[in-house]
């Protein structure tokens, strides 16, 4: 079996997160509202961060405290990590569309692999985090392991399971079907370990 290897590596500078984009709240607010999850989520939200999260401008940044605001109040739903998933694919969908864009005019000339959607990883990371960043290592032709590190929010299971979703949606992109589990629990709270493979 070949080595390891890391095919993507954290950026540098590699910085705690301080900020999200008001466009991750704003889509993960209007998945839970599509599913039918406002209400109850409205009702957990704390209202200190009302206005910050349900009125923040789009494109503009939203501070972490808002942020792990909204994620603590999906907790609060108790969804299952399937349910929580969906919600993330949802959220996700942006992200996807313009993957399959870009994804289906690159396949009619080099052609796109999973592969080529982990070194995009970092750079639709910077987009709407302001610190934290992602890793990736090639395990086998079909398997890599993907490492999210210096992101607070990564202490909501709904947040770490919702990015299993969006991250499972971008490679149905150019996969038939790919699988992604949690490994063990890191020791630090704000970082989590995936594996993902696909065929």
């Amino acid at each position: 079996m070949a080595q390891p290897e890391i095919v993507v590596p954290f950026p540098s500078p590699f910085k705690d997160l301080s900020r999200v984009k008001s466009t991750l709240l704003m889509a993960s607010v209007a998945a839970l509202r599509e599913a039918g999850l406002y209400e109850s989520y409205y009702s957990k939200l704390n209202p200190l961060f009302d206005d910050e999260v349900l009125n923040c401008l789009a494109g503009s940044w939203v501070s972490v405290r808002a942020a792990r605001a909204h994620y603590n109040a999906c907790d609060a739903l108790g969804l299952s990590s399937a349910e929580q998933m969906a919600v993330g694919q949802k959220t996700g969908g942006g992200l996807r569309q313009h993957l399959t864009r870009v994804g289906g005019a690159l396949s009619r000339g080099a052609g796109v692999t999973p592969w080529w959607i982990f070194e995009q990883f970092n750079r639709f990371w910077a987009r709407t985090f302001d610190g934290g960043g992602v890793s990736v290592i090639k395990l086998g032709p079909k398997e890599a392991e993907v490492i999210y590190a210096k992101c607070s929010l990564l202490e909501s299971a709904y947040f770490r399971s919702a990015l299993r979703g969006v991250a499972v949606g971008l490679l149905g992109v150019v996969t038939q079907r790919s699988f992604m589990s949690e490994l063990s629990a890191s020791v630090k709270s704000d970082d989590a370990h995936y594996r993902f493979s696909w065929v």
